[in-house]
C-alpha cells in the first residue's frame, strides 16, 4: 500500500483546474491512501469537490493571499512519511522543497503553450493509467445553452492582472438587462463593495447579487438557473465552469494555460505581443498601467458573443476561441510526444 501526497497549495481556481487531475490519482491509489495538501483559503473548496479524501493546509508566500509567517514549518519531515509525492504547482519554493525531500516525486513541468489539465496529465504519466480529462472534470458535460435567458457576471475585481472595469460591467450588465436577460451578479469575500455599485447604478433593472462567500454548495445552488457565466480570467469563473459554460476574458495571464476547462467554453482576448505577462514564479513585476490587454475588450465585444449560439461574434482586433483547452493545433505544436499520440491525449 503506497502513501500517497498530492500537493495543490495555490488558489481556488488553480485547484479547480487540477481536478482531473487529482481524481485519476485518488482512483489509482484508492482514497483512504492519498491525502491532499491545499491553502487555507480552498480547504473549503477541497473538501467539497474530493469530500472523501483527506485535507491538510498548508501556505506559501505568493501562492496564498494571507500573509504567510511560516511558510514550511514541519512539512518536509511530514512528507518525507508518503510514498509517493505528487507536486501539482510549479512555485520555485515549494519545488525546491519538494526536490530536497527523500520521497518519490512527481513534478509539473509549466508551459504557457499548454492547457494546464493537459501539464498534469504529462506529469502524471509515469505513474497513472490514460485518463480522460472530461470525465475525471466535473462529472457531467457542460453544454452551450440553447437560450440564453439568464446571464451571470463573475465580478472579480479585486487581482489587478484579472480586472476588468466597473464601467464595463455596468455597460455589459445593461446591455443584457434591456435585452431582455435577467443577470446575477456573482462575488466573492473581496469584491462586495463593487457589486453594491453595480447593482445600484442599474436600478430597477432585474438582476439579483449571487455572493456565495467561500461556500461552495451555496455557490452552485444560485447558479442553478443560469444559462451562463461571463467572467474575466480569475478564481469565479473557474469556479463557475464546473456547473456552466463561461465566457472570459483574458489578458495579462495565458489563455492557452488558463481557460477554463471545457468544449463549450469561449475565451476573449486581444492576444497582444506582450500577453501573457503574468507567469508562475517568473519573478518579474508587471508595471503595466494601461492594462490595454482586457480594457480594449468592450462590453459590446461580450454582449455580441453572449448572443451569438457560441459562434464568437466580437470586434476586429479581438480573438475568440471556443474549447481553448482542447486545441488540438496548439498542442501538437508545444510537444513532440503529443504529435505522436494525439488521440490518445485529445480525448
Amino acid at each position: 500500500m503506497t502513501l500517497v501526497a498530492v500537493l495543490k497549495p495555490d488558489r481556488p481556481g488553480d485547484l479547480v483546474l487540477a481536478s482531473p487531475a487529482i481524481r485519476a490519482i485518488i482512483e489509482n491509489y484508492g482514497v483512504l491512501n492519498v491525502t491532499l495538501y491545499v491553502a487555507s483559503e480552498t480547504r473549503r473548496l477541497a473538501e467539497y469537490l474530493f469530500p472523501d479524501v483527506a485535507s491538510r493546509e498548508v501556505d506559501f508566500p505568493l501562492l496564498s493571499r494571507r500573509h504567510v509567517t511560516a511558510p514550511h514549518g514541519t512539512l518536509g519531515r511530514e512528507l518525507d512519511e508518503y510514498g509517493l509525492i505528487f507536486c501539482l504547482c510549479d512555485d520555485p519554493a515549494l519545488t525546491a522543497l519538494v526536490r530536497s525531500l527523500r520521497t518519490q516525486t512527481e513534478l509539473i513541468d509549466g508551459d504557457d503553450g499548454l492547457h494546464e489539465t493537459l501539464i498534469h496529465k504529462i506529469a502524471l504519466r509515469r505513474r497513472l493509467p490514460d485518463y480522460s480529462r472530461t470525465a475525471m472534470f466535473s462529472g457531467s458535460q457542460v453544454l452551450w445553452p440553447e437560450r440564453v435567458d439568464h446571464v451571470a457576471l463573475a465580478l472579480e475585481s479585486t487581482d489587478p492582472f484579472w480586472v476588468w472595469p466597473l464601467s464595463s460591467w455596468l455597460k455589459l450588465a445593461v446591455l443584457l438587462a434591456d435585452d431582455g436577460v435577467f443577470v446575477s451578479i456573482v462575488v466573492g469575500p473581496r469584491d462586495r463593495a463593487e457589486a453594491r455599485v453595480l447593482s445600484g447604478a442599474l436600478g430597477n433593472r432585474p438582476h439579483t447579487i449571487l455572493d456565495a462567500g467561500d461556500d461552495p454548495g451555496r455557490l452552485y445552488d444560485g447558479l442553478s438557473d443560469v444559462n451562463l457565466v461571463v467572467g474575466a480570467d480569475g478564481d469565479l469563473v473557474q469556479l463557475c465552469s464546473l456547473k456552466k459554460p463561461t465566457v472570459t476574458i483574458f489578458g495579462a495571464t495565458s489563455w492557452r494555460r488558463r481557460s477554463p476547462f471545457g468544449w463549450n467554453n469561449l475565451i476573449l482576448s486581444r492576444d497582444l505581443p506582450c500577453s501573457p505577462c503574468v507567469l508562475p514564479g517568473n519573478g518579474k513585476v508587471n508595471g503595466c498601467t494601461t492594462r490595454e490587454c482586457t480594457a480594449a475588450i468592450t462590453a459590446e465585444d461580450l454582449f455580441a458573443v453572449v448572443g451569438s449560439t457560441g459562434l464568437g461574434g466580437a470586434g476586429a482586433g479581438v480573438l475568440v476561441v471556443r474549447g481553448a483547452s482542447h486545441l488540438d493545433e496548439m498542442l501538437m505544436e508545444h510537444t513532440d510526444e503529443l504529435r505522436r499520440t494525439p488521440c490518445e491525449v485529445l480525448r
